[in-house]
């Protein structure tokens, strides 16, 4: 798995955003996506600088990789989690 964003050909981890994410970075193949509260980002403000991690999961039967969300990893608290983070399992 990518050890960096570079290595994994993406852009800079804050050139990666969306609507509540201020930045996504890759580090030893997993994936850390950081909340942000700061426009243009929406994020609740609780949730401002918490991070949800998703680790890869190789599918022989699909022939591709999964990514599993790892709650305890991150910084988000439980009742912000998304409900796929909460059953824990994809």
């Amino acid at each position: 798995m990518p050890k960096n964003n570079k290595s994994a050909g993406l852009r800079s981890p804050t050139s990666i955003q969306g609507k509540f994410i201020g930045q996504m970075s890759v580090t030893s193949g997993l994936i850390i996506a950081t909340y942000s509260s700061a426009s243009p980002q929406r994020a609740n403000a609780k949730l401002n600088g918490k991070t949800l991690v998703f680790s890869p999961i190789a599918s022989s039967k699909l022939g591709s990789i999964v990514w599993k969300c790892q709650p305890d990893a991150g910084t988000v608290p439980q009742r912000f989690l998304p409900t796929i983070c909460k059953k824990g399992s994809n």
